[in-house]
């Protein structure tokens, strides 16, 4: 461009702003969205099954190097999203076709089965205002978005197929306006499941944290003055090994914990940006996530910091063991400096000594020398 050289992430920046917009929804649609963990390093093997598929049907394929593809096929769309550590899939139909609401999805879906374990499975409805609702669970999650243009429920429970249900009840004829809801609807709801992938990890670790906290305590608790160095080289051994422990406790949840907090303020975010508004008798989606999800961020974050806390005080352990350590090596030092003063000293008596003893010698001799002409 102009004579100049791009910068080798210009066209991957440019490509990025656009690789998941909101594309319109009309009233009747129904959608089955599932993401499989598994992200980039499955991102090969579901390109060769997605164009498999898009070839034997006709259409497009995926580029060698895309992140996200759609193809409509027979009024059916098909669609591929590449994240970073998941990837989504979603079908997208008439409601009222007269077939099988499952058998078009679970076959397209089925194609991906061993490209990683299923995080995310949602059944979306969309519906025109007055429709029969599909939830007429008391207890699901209402709210109002876009100034009352349409109304997104959900249970937050999955049924006998292991999918999380969302309706999306328009009032109006916008696709554009549905469109936006359904999407913000849908990655609110994922994104509150992936957040939540850190719960169990973080029960885990908060059981080792437990012990290994107790065995630092005793650790320290063995500190004493006047302690041996052989005592405090076992301490070290024993505080290494803990410290091992608990670093592979960190590298084996920081990504998790890491996502976590990630997922939780796009859920937020994406909550702002719905301007969900509550409806009188039910529970809205922003209090329902406050009660539930906040507790779930607030564990992770505490026991990432229990983790934090615990490495700070094994290296305060360890570096006051080395001072005794130090301490007692100088000792130790200035002892033997002491005993090499002293046998210099001794050393020196002797020559002095012998050297006394030489000049007594010498002067025998010399006035017995002087003798023998005196007695002549």
């Amino acid at each position: 461009m102009l004579g100049l050289r791009d910068d080798p992430g210009r066209a991957l920046a440019l490509a990025e702003l656009h690789a998941r917009p909101s594309a319109p929804v009309g009233t009747g649609r129904r959608m089955a969205i599932v993401s499989l963990m598994g992200g980039t390093d499955a991102a090969a093997r579901i390109r060769r099954i997605l164009d498999a598929f898009c070839r034997s049907a006709g259409a497009h394929p995926p580029a060698a190097d895309a992140r996200h593809h759609r193809v409509v096929i027979d009024g059916t769309g098909y669609r591929w999203e590449l994240h970073n550590e998941f990837s989504t899939f979603t079908v997208d139909w008439e409601a009222a076709e007269a077939r099988p609401d499952d058998a078009t999805p679970n076959a397209f879906l089925e194609r991906f089965a061993e490209c990683g374990p299923v995080a995310v499975a949602l059944d979306v409805m969309i519906q025109k205002a007055g429709a029969p609702p599909r939830l007429v669970d008391p207890a699901a999650i209402v709210s109002e978005v876009a100034d009352g243009a349409a109304r997104i429920v959900t249970d937050f429970r999955a049924d006998a197929r292991g999918m999380v249900r969302i309706d999306i009840v328009a009032a109006t004829e916008d696709p554009r306006i549905i469109g936006a809801a359904t999407q913000q609807a849908v990655e609110i709801v994922s994104y509150t499941i992936l957040a939540l992938l850190g719960l169990e990890a973080a029960r885990e670790s908060g059981a080792d944290l437990n012990r290994l906290e107790g065995e630092v305590e005793g650790l320290a608790a063995t500190l004493a003055p006047n302690r041996t160095i052989e005592a405090d080289r076992e301490f070290l051994r024993r505080l290494i090994a803990l410290s091992g422990e608990i670093e592979a406790g960190v590298a084996k949840t920081a990504f998790r914990f890491a996502a976590t907090h990630a997922y939780g303020a796009i859920v937020w975010d994406r909550l702002d940006s719905l301007k969900a508004q509550s409806v009188e008798g039910a529970m809205s989606w922003r209090r329902f996530l406050d009660r539930r999800l906040k507790p779930a961020l607030r564990t992770t974050r505490a026991v990432a910091e229990r983790q934090s806390e615990l490495l700070a005080r094994v290296r305060r352990l360890a570096e006051l063991v080395r001072t005794s350590v130090d301490i007692a090596v100088q000792e130790q030092n200035r002892g033997l400096l002491d005993a090499m003063n002293e046998r210099g000293r001794i050393q020196l008596r002797l020559q002095q000594t012998v050297e006394g003893l030489s000049v007594a010698a010498l002067s025998y001799y010399a006035l017995g020398l002087l003798l023998y002409p005196l007695k002549a």
